[in-house]
């Protein structure tokens, strides 16, 4: 069992999250404790403090981890070994978050880059920072087996700029806006193999409503 949590700057209905900031990962084992569920440590990047957003049909597990310092890295954990996805990156000097992965273990989450927060796409011991809609942060929620991404991004640097919903295909690497319901935000929350794509986006009438594509 797992339940992806994803973190938004705003109007998120997961923006409680922080809460659920735990060191351990919850897992359906059939044979132990009669059918029940049994509590299995995943383990830190050497910090205190670690967090798991997703997993895959493999039995892959992605999140965040605190190091032994300041810095928050995203991982990949299986079985018995955590792996950091920003190597090499000192801490105290960096941020990066797994919130989603596919089945070839490719994960899209958040990073750092320049000081601003940025979608993150992790794979093969490399980070790509995935861009924005012209403004400074963009956080990447789901990624599908075929490699197509979305998330949210703001679209322009002026001061009150809006979060829109964005989806980024393989064949390009540009950030494509999915727009609102007629208000001012939205953000895509997942995606299925076919690319359709659901989340929440404000609608005309001032309410934020649950939207698919």
């Amino acid at each position: 069992m797992s339940e992806n949590l994803t973190q938004s700057r705003s109007h998120s209905a997961l923006s409680g999250s922080w809460i659920f900031r735990v060191s351990l990962f919850l897992t359906l084992a059939s044979n132990v404790f009669g059918g029940g569920f049994a509590i299995i440590d995943v383990g830190t990047l050497g910090g205190n403090y670690s967090l798991g957003y997703g997993i895959n049909t493999n039995g892959f597990v992605t999140g965040e981890s605190a190091l032994n310092g300041n810095a928050t890295h995203a991982f990949l954990y299986r079985i018995t070994n955590i792996v950091d996805l920003t190597p090499g990156v000192p801490a105290g000097a960096a941020y990066g978050s797994g919130h989603a992965l596919n089945n070839s273990n490719q994960v899209v989450g958040q990073l750092v880059t320049n000081g601003q927060y940025r979608a993150g796409l992790f794979t093969a011991g490399a980070k790509t920072d995935l861009g924005t809609l012209g403004g400074d942060y963009s956080d990447a929620h789901a990624i599908n087996d075929v490699g197509q991404i979305v998330g949210e991004a703001i679209t322009t640097f002026v001061t009150g700029g809006n979060d829109h919903a964005f989806f980024r295909d393989t064949t390009s690497t540009n950030l494509i806006d999915l727009g609102t319901l007629g208000g001012s935000y939205s953000s895509a929350f997942g995606i299925n193999n076919s690319a359709h794509i659901v989340g929440e986006a404000d609608s005309s009438s001032g309410g934020t409503h649950a939207f698919f594509l």
